[in-house]
């Protein structure tokens, strides 16, 4: 057993399953909190952790779901940029749409 691959791998994971880091980890008996994990692991792992969680299908559902369309190519990168800096898929939909990349993005909403 491991400590950096291991780590890596259950934060991989319960980012797709959960999308958000857990705020504790145990390895081998011991309890690391969220903030010692990154420390062990610094932050090109942590990079590469996020990196490797994004799930661009689940990003555009949400990006869909505000009504304005399907995502634009360009919202790939803003999105998986967004994502890199912590942001949840909710609060990308949200700035995707808001930023108008999105194909319905010219449309007028009618009441």
């Amino acid at each position: 057993m491991n400590f950096h691959d291991d780590a890596k791998d259950f934060l991989i994971d319960h980012l797709k399953h959960f999308d958000c880091l857990p705020m504790e980890f145990e390895f081998e008996g011991v309890r690391y909190t969220l903030d010692k994990v990154q420390a062990k692991l610094g932050e090109k792992v942590m990079a590469q952790v996020r990196a490797e969680a994004f799930d661009w299908e689940k990003c555009e559902d949400y990006i869909v779901s505000h009504g304005f369309g399907d995502a634009l190519f360009a919202a790939q990168d803003v999105a998986r940029k967004l994502w890199g800096e912590g942001d949840d898929y909710a609060t990308i939909g949200h700035e995707i749409v808001a930023r108008g990349l999105t194909t319905g993005a010219d449309e007028e909403i009618e009441a």
